[in-house]
């Protein structure tokens, strides 16, 4: 279902709903090792991601704020001293993640090796378990409408059934969770 939104859908989501978009720059590509090392699904996403980064065309939104001017996109998190431990506060995994933006509460969104989109979270210095995607796709897809619904541009109603589907223990879960929470939903 989210496999391609990137490249196919997300422009014309994004316009359609009538978000402004984030200012075209440079928007580095992750080092070739890590690239190397994604899913080919995660590299064709993230290609994707990048070329509407640079050519103005990604939707600037709050809960995931991509802006090359603010720091994050690209942030090296070793050279800067921050450690990323994994849920259980354990290991060194900055070399593993790819910092794409904020989640506009401080915590950076990623993309992992594996091809999942994780959050590092700024308090506990960790990658969240709760608030993991599966892919990049999914995550901008998720994301985007979470936004929307939030700015009372869609029914919760269409995205609730998506993300339940998505399960408890994940950014879908999470993001459900909230709403539910906002529009008097009970658990």
């Amino acid at each position: 279902m989210f496999e391609g939104y990137l490249a196919r859908s997300l422009a014309a989501d994004a316009a359609r709903l009538g978000y402004d978009t984030v200012p075209a720059g440079v928007f580095p590509l992750p080092p070739p090792a890590f690239r190397a090392d994604l899913p080919p699904e995660a590299a064709v996403a993230l290609e994707a991601m990048v070329a509407l980064l640079r050519a103005g065309k990604f939707p600037a939104l709050f809960h995931f704020r991509v802006d090359e001017t603010y720091g994050t996109w690209g942030l090296p998190f070793a050279a800067r001293g921050l450690q990323v431990l994994d849920a259980n506060y354990a290991g060194d995994l900055s070399g593993e993640i790819f910092a794409l933006g904020t989640d506009g509460a401080g915590n950076v969104w990623c993309l992992h090796r594996s091809g999942r989109v994780v959050v590092w979270n700024h308090e506990e210095s960790n990658l969240e378990d709760h608030t993991q995607f599966d892919s990049l796709d999914e995550a901008v897809w998720a994301l985007l409408r979470y936004e929307a619904v939030k700015d009372e541009l869609l029914p919760y109603g269409e995205l609730r059934p998506v993300l339940a589907r998505m399960g408890d223990d994940t950014g879908g879960g999470f993001l459900r969770e909230d709403l539910d929470e906002a529009y008097g939903v009970p658990a």
